[in-house]
């Protein structure tokens, strides 16, 4: 209990994120949702925000978003505020944005009940998903309260050729920042 807490971390910045300002002025009450995506077009740009990767989606979900975008001059997504949840939606989110394989990280996993007993370096690889994938310029959005799966979504992203990140660091859990 009471345990990986850290709110210094984000209580001793300024809030650099209104979800109210953000619904009233950019996403209005004409844009979509599909799962826990919400997203619109704003001047030709698309605009894709997911407030926790435990929110569920369908690939389906996903296949709207990205038939939708088609034709943008970009595309904003927006992390910031995410507080986590599953990997497997992040990558299948991040899949959409590359059409080749791409190595994101390195991790050691935990064998055992001992200690310091942990596996070798495994490559974790991010792999293309569906058949509507975004390949135009990306810009992702961080802030200090991007958790967790969101941290792992910032890694994958990051990896890609086609995004800038842009925004503050995410929470520090692996030390991502612009």
């Amino acid at each position: 209990f009471n345990m990986s807490r850290n709110w210094q971390w984000y209580l001793n910045y300024p809030d650099n994120f209104s979800y109210e300002l953000l619904e009233r002025k950019y996403l209005t009450n004409a844009h979509k949702i599909a799962g826990g995506l919400q997203y619109t077009i704003i001047d030709s740009v698309g605009y894709i925000y997911h407030a926790s990767f435990s929110r569920g989606f369908t690939l389906e979900n996903l296949d709207a978003v990205m038939t939708y975008m088609k034709g943008t001059k970009g595309l904003i997504v927006d992390v910031r505020n995410n507080g986590g949840g599953s990997e497997t939606n992040a990558a299948e989110i991040a899949g959409r944005f590359t059409d080749n394989s791409i190595k994101y990280r390195y991790a050691k996993v935990k064998e055992g009940c001992e200690k310091n007993k942990l596996s070798d370096f495994k490559e974790l690889v991010l792999d293309p998903i569906g058949p509507e994938n975004f390949l135009e310029k990306v810009v992702l959005l961080t802030n200090k309260r991007t958790f967790s799966a969101g941290e792992d979504f910032t890694l994958m992203m990051t990896a890609l050729p086609n995004v800038t990140h842009i925004g503050d660091h995410t929470w520090g859990g692996f030390a991502t920042g612009p």
